[in-house]
């Protein structure tokens, strides 16, 4: 998951120190030492974390001109957010797993809650390898590319970044969800940002790396109520056209309005609510048809005990919930739609996350590559509310 951060300009040129940065990344990497393995498949076909300090990319790059406002709106399309973001090559077995020569564009795929697992040893990850940390100056090479096309590399510390001339920063980073998910790897961002603001004096809160919390059962049971509201696997198909990806704004006042139109749901419901019936209005799917919504569920809170408030790991299952195309393009009222998604919600307790768990375990691991495009009666919906973000 591709994520970059834009600071404007601080006062305090010590806040984006380059070797502070770097030292307070390897500081958080000794509690998140997983981060510093590498992903690799086990001898059943399952993705696992390999403990072994291999460390993670540093680079610091400084482009010729940049405003906030280049990325514009849309950060999928632009291509300077791009040159922004890190890229890393897959080790070969993850690239035959999900590329395989049979070149079949479909598939059915099985989500993953906790199918990863974390093998090796802890070990001290406060280094300082030069391979990992790289200063690229980027110059302007007369094309259309923002930050210009001829960039040269030099070794970490040789040309060192004047601080005091910086006006805006970004931060790039880029983590596999195979590893974790979006909680955890915010928590990681909060504590590097704790030991760099903080350094030896920082107050961190350490992760839980207890996996065996989501372990399954023994022996696994899928409870078959639970089914009606899970949909850990989605079906692909070839794509039929160009695809577009347009942002929309909704501002704070109207996220009030529409929870109001749904009968006082929440931003969840009342937004997920919107976006689906809009779609199935613009597919024109036939009224008999039945259509579903589904959405990540973070099953933190939901078992018994709840996991630990910083349990790090993959803690998401797929929920959601089907309907006739026709009563959801036209309801009367959002107020009824809404509350079929938080029907959904309110079913995820200790049991359905349970066979949750034992659906995936009992599940194929060696699924096709996910690739193309989902079936119009589908929309699947990501939010990032409630996600401690920096």
């Amino acid at each position: 998951t591709p994520l970059v951060h834009f600071y404007r300009a601080n006062p305090d040129a010590t806040a984006f120190d380059v070797a502070r940065l770097k030292e307070a990344l390897a500081k958080a990497l000794v509690a998140f030492y997983p981060l510093a393995g590498r992903l690799d498949i086990d001898n059943e076909g399952r993705t696992e974390i390999i403990c072994n300090n291999e460390g993670v990319l540093f680079v610091v790059a400084c482009p010729r001109v940049v405003r906030i406002g280049d990325t514009g709106g849309d950060p999928n399309q632009c291509r300077l957010t791009q040159s922004l973001l890190p890229h890393t090559r897959p080790p070969p077995e993850l690239t035959a797993r999900h590329n395989p020569a049979s070149g079949d564009d479909g598939g059915d795929g099985v989500s993953p809650l906790n199918n990863d697992r974390i093998e090796g040893r802890r070990r001290d990850l406060v280094t300082d390898d030069d391979e990992h940390a790289w200063l690229d100056d980027v110059h302007d090479g007369g094309g259309h590319d923002p930050c210009g096309a001829r960039r040269q590399r030099h070794r970490h510390g040789q040309e060192p970044v004047d601080a005091a001339m910086v006006e805006v920063v970004h931060l790039g980073t880029a983590v596999h969800h195979d590893a974790v998910d979006g909680s955890c790897f915010f928590h990681f961002l909060q504590t590097w940002s704790t030991f760099s603001r903080d350094s030896d004096g920082a107050a961190v809160e350490l992760p839980c790396h207890d996996r065996s919390l989501l372990r399954p059962r023994s022996p696994p049971v899928v409870d078959p109520g639970a089914l009606s509201v899970l949909f850990p696997k989605v079906t692909f198909s070839k794509t039929s056209g160009p695809t577009a990806t347009v942002a929309f704004t909704i501002f704070k006042d109207q996220v009030a309005t529409l929870k109001r139109l749904c009968g006082g749901a929440s931003t969840l419901c009342s937004v997920n609510a919107l976006v689906w019936r809009r779609v199935c209005v613009a597919r024109r799917l036939p009224p008999h048809v039945r259509v579903s919504l589904s959405f990540p569920a973070n099953v933190r809170r939901s078992l018994r005990p709840p996991l630990p408030d910083r349990y790090f790991g993959n803690a998401l299952f797929w929920l959601g919930t089907t309907s006739a195309a026709r009563d959801v393009a036209t309801e009367s009222s959002l107020t009824s739609i809404a509350r079929r998604i938080a029907d959904a919600i309110a079913r995820m307790d200790d049991e359905v996350v349970r066979s949750a768990i034992d659906y995936v375990e009992l599940a194929e691991t060696e699924s096709r590559p996910l690739k193309g495009s989902m079936p119009e009666t589908d929309l699947r919906i990501t939010s990032w509310l409630g996600t401690d973000s920096l």
